[in-house]
């Protein structure tokens, strides 16, 4: 009496998916002892094509392939864990996200049902970059990629098998280098489309194929003792010896770098069997229980970062990495006990009814995607407090009327003042704050007919001493100021200065005391603190030439938010809190800006000096408000927003105009 032969299974495998899981967790955790971790996703490509290929391969060859329960297997594999996570993760995304970050998710989640997640990611994430650390579905592009292979992979095999074993190894080694050197060319031109798209990544399920079709475990067999335990053992040390040491930058996927690794990856499958180290290790039971469960690891992980990392806004600590982890090994647990078990079992689970489950939880999602799109983000829940932090982020144009940045021109600046006619006007002067300023004092100024010229360079105090921001700007700055002031020694009309006068001091770096930091290089900065002592004398002497000659209103230091005002509104609304109580305090604020008193109090008293800072501040409750009834008042993290801008344009024309040009104070009818 013969029986049947056992299902072929390897407890070493389960124990290497288990191994990758946890490398790729630590990597997306945010840790960098793992910096070349995208290899364990790689790994599992190797590892696919090697399991795939083995069984259809002979299936092919003994002509028994069913095409149909190749497709059907495969979707109950995939389906229904992937769906019942996107399903889960798109309610949660509702009660998570704001409006646009519901909109782009919802994209997101169409492009991952239809298996084309890895096209919308490389248009639309870069895998590096921070957003993609709130994007919940960044992950499934691999998914997406592999299903992408495995839909054409049958086709491949039975083209091969018709042109029978003789011939299939040449034509497959001919296909295998034409798919490595596909891969280094889009390593080397197509940007992350490289990483995500499945072109520069078909070498690495050829890899894999080549161990299933062309390594049988005959072969395998023959290889006992000294020969499997060091090969095995050495082909893992490689790979592993790559993730913990190489750079993503100097693996450069899916370039010929990868190869070394991969081929030891590769060496670990041909020659690891029970008698071995490595598969006595890679076998332990803990790490095989986690191996079986390496799907659902892998689809949960990565939205629990997201969305938790969304929450918070922060990097992740250690102790909310270890608490995602007892979060994630349950539900990951259940995924795969009450979810991939019973879809995957055909007598647990008809082919009927699976397809109208995966029907059914598929429409439902897509549901909520397009509900998403069609209301961007569901908007309307969060009434028009969203729609004005948003409106607030638009920050005024570079170049408009009378307003000139950088470039000095004389011709055009004498048009401008000729546009005016008989109208009086003023020149504001200053750095990238003026900017900001310039429309409201325009608007303002335009009601008693007067005009208005600007000039400003961005990171520039407007004064000819260098003393930028931005030290790659020193000459333009000196440039542009020298002609500016030169210009205005030959006119007498009213000028205005704005400038983020602590900057220029001290440098751009900044805390606001609440958590808020701006922070920017010093190094080059350093020469100039050095010069303090030499600058704020010139600078004082500066001003009060001007205001020899002309009518002058200096601007004092408005207060610096320290972070992107309309991004933390948007970050307080998301978690429920009132972005009103988003602020910094007023007397943190006098001590940073306490060294531009020992320019602006020196000065002649008939010097108008406009105290911003009163303006929203409150010196008894000690807060400078950066929202106001539901409005920022910063368009980022320093810069001034309209309603701020109309606040001190108001304080200005209404206070002042009648000292800089009285036959003009009131509004003209």
């Amino acid at each position: 009496m013969t029986t049947a032969p056992r299902p072929f299974y390897r407890a070493d495998l389960d124990g290497f998916r288990a191994l990758a899981c946890v490398i790729i967790f630590i990597y997306h955790a945010g840790l960098e002892f793992v910096p070349a971790a995208t290899l364990a996703v790689d790994g599992f490509f190797i590892l696919s094509g090697y399991l795939l290929a083995k069984h259809a391969w002979s299936a092919h060859l003994d002509k028994t392939f069913s095409f149909a329960r190749y497709y059907q297997k495969r979707a109950r594999r995939v389906l229904a864990p992937l769906l019942v996570m996107l399903l889960i993760c798109t309610l949660v995304a509702y009660w998570t996200f704001l409006p646009d970050d519901l909109d782009r998710y919802a994209d997101s989640v169409i492009a991952t049902i239809a298996y084309i997640s890895n096209f919308y990611m490389a248009a639309q994430v870069d895998y590096f970059a921070p957003a993609a650390a709130v994007t919940p579905l960044v992950h499934t592009w691999s998914i997406a990629t592999e299903e992408q292979f495995y839909v054409g992979l049958p086709l491949l095999l039975l083209s091969l098998s018709l042109l029978g074993r003789n011939w299939a190894k040449p034509v497959f080694i001919i296909l295998f280098i034409v798919a490595l050197w596909l891969g280094q060319w889009t390593a080397d031109n197509m940007g992350s489309g490289a990483h995500y798209l499945l072109p520069g990544r078909i070498w690495e399920f050829l890899l894999g194929m080549a161990v299933g079709m062309f390594w049988p475990q005959s072969q395998q067999d023959k290889f006992r003792g000294v020969i499997s335990q060091t090969i095995s053992l050495f082909g893992m040390a490689l790979f592993l010896f790559y993730i913990f040491t190489f750079s993503y930058e100097a693996i450069n996927p899916p370039s010929f770098n990868m190869l070394p690794p991969l081929l030891g990856l590769c060496l670990f499958i041909m020659f690891s069997h029970p008698r071995t180290l490595t598969y006595r290790l890679m076998s332990w039971p803990v790490l095989v229980g986690i191996g079986q469960a390496s799907y659902s690891f892998y689809l949960w992980h990565y939205p629990l970062f997201a969305f938790w990392r969304y929450r918070t806004q922060e990097p992740l600590s250690i102790t909310e990495i270890l608490i995602i982890a007892l979060i994630m090994v349950p539900i990951s647990w259940v995924s795969w006990k009450y979810v991939e078990q019973p879809f995957r079992n055909t007598k647990q689970t008809s082919l009927r009814m699976f397809v109208g489950c995966m029907v059914a939880i598929a429409a439902l999602t897509l549901g909520l995607a397009v509900y998403a799109n069609q209301t961007k983000g569901d908007v309307g829940r969060w009434g028009d407090t969203y729609e004005t932090i948003i409106e607030s982020q638009t920050k005024p144009p570079i170049m408009a009327h009378c307003k000139f940045h950088k470039n000095y021109d004389q011709t055009e600046i004498d048009a401008c003042v000729q546009s005016f006619g008989n109208r009086p006007h003023i020149y504001l002067l200053g750095d990238s704050l003026a900017r900001g300023f310039s429309p409201s004092l325009r608007a303002k100024l335009a009601l008693h007919n007067i005009g208005l010229v600007t000039l400003y360079h961005p990171g520039c105090m407007p004064f000819d001493f260098p003393a930028p921001l931005h030290f790659e700007r020193s000459k333009t700055c000196i440039a542009f100021f020298e002609q500016v002031h030169d210009y205005l020694k030959t006119r007498n009309e009213p000028v205005i200065i704005m400038a983020l006068w602590r900057g220029h001091l001290t440098g751009p770096s900044y805390d606001n005391g609440r958590g808020g930091i701006k922070l920017k290089k010093m190094d080059q900065f350093a020469p100039y603190l050095d010069r303090l002592p030499e600058r704020i004398p010139y600078i004082r002497e500066e001003i009060k030439k001007l205001a020899a000659q002309h009518p002058l209103i200096l601007i004092g230091p408005t207060p610096e938010a320290g972070w992107r005002v309309p991004e933390k509104a948007l970050q307080v609304l998301q978690s429920g809190g009132d972005i009103n109580d988003i602020g910094t305090g007023y007397q943190w604020h006098r001590a940073k800006t306490k060294i531009v008193g020992q320019i602006l109090d020196d000065l002649p008293s008939v010097i108008p000096i406009i105290d911003s800072a009163s303006l929203i501040c409150d010196a008894e409750s000690d807060f400078c408000p950066h929202v106001i009834n539901g409005t920022p008042l910063y368009y980022d993290h320093t810069h001034l927003a309209r309603p701020y801008a109309d606040m001190l344009a108001d304080a200005i024309v209404d206070g002042q105009l009648k000292i800089l040009l009285p036959q003009h104070s009131e509004p003209s009818r």
